[in-house]
């Protein structure tokens, strides 16, 4: 498997110029040092980042390696959305199944051995049980039926939640869904925008999902606000672990 990772974001939310939000530090290390860390805990052993503006300071911190897991990079030059972002990737893809995160979240209790659970499907999106459906409204909602929790349907930014599961930006592909995506940006420009735009085309276009518990809890940390609590919560998590 191919661990891709998503971090070209100007940082634009948490100072008026903008900053380099994965090399944030957090508890002594940086943001995404965390999704790197739950690459490791799956096996995986190559990653992919996705960089832009901040593309220097990324490598210098991280250089071509982390622990087992060796490191190459794409560069994103123009911030067009999340799943541009995955397809600036697509060039150093070797034909293998590829495991999504984005890189400014952060799990409790991620779950290494879910990616299993995927059986014979095409791709999964993972999510988090919230005690609070509004909290789904932050990601997206994801809706699925019969015992193996097969995907229906995701939605952005819903306005109305109808369970309590909150789709994360840990997914996981199949080839023949990064084969997909690569021929819809060819012929039809850029047409996937977020990840629920890419999941429910899969779905339309015969592709099975599935729906995996990956966590106990997720925070996507995208305003100063978030960064903060981050910093409180997961001290809070290791104390209790």
């Amino acid at each position: 498997m191919l661990g891709i990772i998503l971090a070209g974001g100007n940082g634009t939310r948490f100072a008026e110029k903008g900053c380099c939000k994965p090399l944030l530090q957090i508890n002594g290390k940086y943001l995404i040092e965390y999704a790197l860390d739950n690459l490791v805990s799956m096996g995986v052993d190559r990653a992919l980042i996705v960089v832009g503006k901040y593309e220097a300071d990324i490598k210098a911190a991280l250089g071509n390696s982390y622990k087992s897991i060796d490191i190459c990079y794409a560069v994103q030059e123009t911030q067009m959305g999340c799943i541009h972002a995955f397809y600036c990737a697509l060039p150093y893809w070797k034909g293998e199944t590829v495991v999504l995160q984005l890189g400014d979240e952060v799990f409790r209790r991620f779950d290494a051995e879910a990616v299993k659970k995927i059986g014979n499907a095409d791709f999964a999106c993972g999510y988090i049980n919230v005690k609070n459906k509004d909290d789904v409204k932050e990601n997206y909602a994801i809706y699925c039926e019969g015992p193996n929790n097969k995907l229906v349907r995701c939605v952005e930014k819903a306005t109305v939640v109808k369970n309590n599961k909150k789709g994360t930006g840990f997914c996981v592909f199949n080839p023949d869904c990064i084969t997909l995506l690569k021929e819809r940006f060819t012929t039809a420009g850029d047409h996937f925008v977020s990840l629920g735009d890419y999941m429910n085309n899969l779905i339309a276009n015969g592709k099975k999902g599935v729906a995996i518990l990956i966590a106990e809890e997720e925070i996507n940390i995208n305003t100063s606000e978030k960064l903060q609590y981050a910093k409180k919560i997961l001290q809070e998590w290791s104390e209790n672990e």
